[in-house]
């Protein structure tokens, strides 16, 4: 009865480090799909190569996918008259891509300046030369720790109802 009870309170912690631990991840994904795709990975608070009043320019050069093939690129995230954008540029197989937010989101906020934080969501983008349409997914990427905290939970909540059953 108590492992049987400590196992529950395991499962129980593990589901709540695993639920805080995706909201603090140092690495987060970058999905864009549209008119042109794209996919990189990058810090939570990339290091700034050059900033302005408008935004900031990531650094080292960013290796991803762009155009579906893999490349290398500079990111420069910024705040176009209140709206978010993010211009993906100097693309090794392919041209810049330079978008822009359709409902005034900000991709980024300021944490101790000039270090940007990256804001995981959902953005809804424009090209802001032409008449393409994006959607620009950032989500975290859990650590290894948490992944093995978590099987390790399922794990023991799979003994102990192997138990019930012999019992």
């Amino acid at each position: 009865m108590k492992l049987n009870r400590l196992c529950t309170q395991f499962a129980a912690c593990t589901a709540l480090v695993m639920a805080a631990s995706a909201a603090h991840a140092d690495t987060y994904n970058f999905t864009l799909t549209g008119s042109a795709t794209a996919s990189w990975q990058m810090d939570s608070s990339p290091p700034v190569f050059n900033s302005s009043d408008y935004g900031f320019e990531v650094a080292p050069q960013i290796t991803g996918t762009f155009y579906g093939a893999s490349g290398t690129a500079f990111i420069y995230v910024y705040s176009y008259y209140g709206q978010g954008g993010l211009w993906i540029n100097r693309i090794s197989n392919g041209a810049d891509i330079d978008l822009q937010s359709r409902n005034f989101q900000q991709i980024y906020e300021y944490g101790s300046d000039p270090a940007p934080i990256i804001v995981p969501g959902t953005y809804a983008l424009l090209d802001r030369h032409g008449t393409g349409t994006y959607s620009l997914t950032i989500s975290a990427v859990p650590e290894p720790a948490t992944l093995a905290l978590m099987l390790s939970g399922l794990g023991l909540v799979g003994y102990t109802a192997s138990r019930r059953r012999a019992s």
